[in-house]
């Protein structure tokens, strides 16, 4: 009796694991088709610079006669990810029922504001956009006076350097520093001390590097290749 309740027990396991599995492989990414943010520069009341504007989303999406319901998820803004993103705020979307396309925009959006759409589909799988955030579509002008405000160092001025060739990812830099590397679905595809040259294959079409360096925290996103 005791043999039976252990088979059975391992039979449930592996169901549960099973379809676990098959959710996950059920996932897929719809496309974006055009993203703008329209956005005016101003001073706080701290008198550190900022900006607000409307951000929008156009999406194009795969089965559209047998979508449930579509959301919208984005971070808090000034966001910097960390092992995975935070979509903190969630918000239902109106959609016209079979229509393949679908446009999402939101107003008082300022920097640093992580978006993505999530389709939710009738049999239970989803689909879901690429993450994009705000700064990738502000003036580079205008993002780098707001960072230098907020007291971000630019990017170009710290000692460490990155590039991509034919998908394999390389960091290096003069000294030792602890290093993350993760895609934008939060998987951890590399986290230790690097010292010198760090370099790794990367299947995706963008990562988040992650380093510390005297203390000080840098986040960047880099695009390993163009979709």
């Amino acid at each position: 009796m005791k043999a039976r309740f252990i088979i059975f027990i391992i039979l449930l396991v592996t169901l549960c694991i099973s379809q676990k599995a098959n959710a996950e492989e059920s996932e897929s990414v719809i496309a974006i088709e055009n993203v703008s943010y329209q956005y005016e520069m101003f001073h706080d009341r701290d008198g550190i610079l900022d900006c607000t504007g409307t951000f929008a989303i156009t999406a194009r999406i795969n089965s559209a006669d047998e979508v449930s319901h579509v959301v919208l998820e984005r971070t808090v803004s000034h966001y910097i990810p960390g092992n995975h993103f935070f979509f903190s705020i969630k918000s239902d979307v109106d959609f016209e029922p079979g229509k393949a396309e679908i446009t999402v925009d939101r107003d008082d959006i300022s920097w640093g504001t992580y978006f993505d759409i999530c389709v939710h589909y009738k049999d239970k799988t989803t689909a879901r956009t690429e993450i994009v955030c705000t700064n990738d579509y502000m003036n580079p002008d205008d993002l780098e006076s707001i960072l230098k405000d907020s007291g971000i160092d630019d990017v170009d001025s710290d000692p460490v350097s990155i590039t991509v060739n034919d998908k394999t990812l390389t960091i290096e830099t003069s000294g030792s520093m602890p290093l993350r590397i993760f895609d934008l679905q939060g998987t951890t595809l590399y986290s230790g001390i690097a010292e010198g040259e760090v370099s790794i294959s990367v299947n995706a079409p963008f990562v988040i590097v992650q380093y510390e360096i005297n203390g000080k925290i840098t986040t960047r996103k880099i695009i390993i290749k163009r979709l």
